[in-house]
């Protein structure tokens, strides 16, 4: 006799499985349906997307570049790499448009994505400010 041989669970049988599915694909039928009448009724109540706030790409960067950047403890100052100044344009186009870009680069360059949301808040704080002041 098999050592640690258990008895099936009564819950664990095939017709209680296709028992499952059954169910699950009712679920899975009605929700599609609810989703398809939501979609119609939006568009025939003509509602349409918030229109985006667009952003002056060339501003961002034109912002950035004259903000002096420098390492901890240096007094040298730095300058975007030409990858985060590509990944700032990628960011704003996709802000713009709403659409998804995929960057590769070579030889490859491993950017902070945390950086980029920085250096996104920077620009557009700085952008403001230029055009307001």
């Amino acid at each position: 006799m098999a050592r640690n041989h258990r008895p099936p669970s009564p819950k664990n049988s095939f017709e209680e499985r296709l028992r499952q599915r059954e169910a699950s694909n009712k679920r899975r039928a009605k929700l599609v349906a609810a989703l398809r009448l939501k979609s119609e009724g939006a568009d025939e109540a003509g509602v349409e997307e918030p229109p985006r706030h667009l952003r002056d790409g060339d501003a961002f960067l034109q912002s950035l570049n004259e903000m002096p950047f420098y390492r901890v403890g240096e007094s040298v100052h730095r300058e975007l790499s030409d990858g985060y100044v590509e990944l700032m344009r990628a960011a704003i186009r996709t802000m713009n448009t709403g659409n998804s870009e995929v960057l590769l680069w070579w030889p490859a360059h491993q950017p902070c994505l945390s950086a980029l949301a920085s250096l996104l808040a920077l620009a557009e704080t700085a952008a403001v400010a230029r055009q307001s002041g």
